[in-house]
């Protein structure tokens, strides 16, 4: 088996005919060039993966933010609501103030 640099060297350097004193076969040229194949073809796999995971992770945030903010945006359009409420109260109470006191009801005589 090769190692890492091993392979890296013999597939970046196909001319080598010696690497660390050992002499080098076609056939362990042949070999790092498969394992570099196949180590690209999973590098790309994981590459794929991970920008779908982190497509699929914005996607849930953004949904995520939305819902959120239009629970917000619906809250404070209850609570507007609610002021402006209170404020045409308040301005019907100006425009008409109740009366100083109110008589008390007299008792009828028979």
């Amino acid at each position: 088996l090769l190692c890492n640099y091993q392979t890296y060297c013999l597939y970046h350097l196909p001319s080598v005919k010696i690497l660390d004193r050992m002499h080098v076969s076609d056939t362990e040229h042949q070999a790092a060039e498969a394992a570099f194949a196949r180590k690209r073809l999973y590098y790309n796999m994981r590459i794929k993966l991970a920008k779908r995971q982190a497509l699929d992770s914005i996607r849930f945030a953004r949904s995520l933010h939305d819902e959120c903010t239009n629970a917000v945006r619906g809250e404070l359009e209850l609570a507007a609501k609610v002021l402006r409420g209170i404020d045409g109260w308040a301005q019907a109470r100006k425009a008409n103030p109740p009366a100083a006191s109110v008589p008390a009801a007299q008792p009828q005589d028979e």
